[in-house]
């Protein structure tokens, strides 16, 4: 299994999420949460509704 930071760094190497926009639900923990700050390592705007 990967870690996050190995998923992270992979995602960022073959993903440029420049001027993209991601909404991400569930954010506020776990999976949601991870894959809202892996989007964002990547490049994209992150929204993140309440």
């Amino acid at each position: 299994m990967f870690s996050e930071t190995q998923i992270g760094a992979h995602l960022a190497q073959r993903s440029n999420l420049t001027g993209k926009t991601a909404v991400v639900t569930g954010s506020a923990q776990g999976l949601g949460r991870e894959t809202a700050r892996l989007l964002a390592e990547a490049g994209a705007k992150v929204v993140m509704p309440t």
